[in-house]
């Protein structure tokens, strides 16, 4: 449905510049820049789509390519992406990948378990079921909603600590220590 990423884009990420410039053409609404932005993103929205649906046993599951194109339909429909980067492009992305991922889930009225993907090396991937992982979120969201985003950026974006601190205009110090609190509030939420 998507044509692939060009040749000449490295297929773990294009070029934040790459990325900014079609995000402006987006806006200023040149024709045909939706869909380049799209092409110039796909292969690293992919990678991150097979990362965090790796492992899972259950028969019936979404596919990496799936998610990515229901993630890319809903980025194409919006009337304005509400980002001027590829990192803030990337955190829109993340949160339409975990709303795709619901629905996905509520249509085939099964449980979708994904692997929650670290960049952490102490972190090892832990497979959980997404209605459990959304109700964790819910619940957290009454306590911190800022949690919740970096959770998002984490495991449906497949951010770095560092390229969130970037985003944020924080420390990688800072956001990892906020990593730990909110990774240790979902683990224990996600153990109940």
């Amino acid at each position: 449905m998507f044509p692939t990423a060009p040749a000449s884009l490295a297929p773990d990420q294009p070029t934040a510049p790459v990325v900014t410039e079609l995000l402006r053409a987006v806006d200023a609404g040149t024709p045909g820049a939706r869909d380049e932005l799209i092409c110039a993103v796909y292969a690293e929205m992919r990678l991150v789509a097979r990362r965090m649906l790796h492992g899972g046993r259950l028969p019936w599951r979404v596919s990496p390519a799936e998610l990515v194109q229901n993630t890319a339909l809903k980025l194409m429909v919006q009337q304005r992406l509400a980002a001027r980067d590829r990192s803030r492009f990337i955190a829109c992305s993340a949160q339409l990948v975990r709303r795709v991922l619901l629905d996905h889930t509520q249509r085939g009225n099964g449980t979708t378990r994904v692997t929650l993907v670290s960049a952490l090396a102490e972190e090892p991937p832990e497979e959980v079921a997404l209605d459990t992982l959304h109700g964790a979120l819910e619940r957290l969201a009454r306590v911190s909603a800022e949690q919740v985003r970096l959770v998002e950026l984490r495991h449906f974006g497949g951010m770095s600590v560092d390229e969130i601190a970037e985003l944020d205009g924080n420390s990688a110090a800072a956001v990892q220590g906020h990593w730990r609190v909110t990774r240790a509030w979902l683990r224990d939420a996600l153990a109940h």
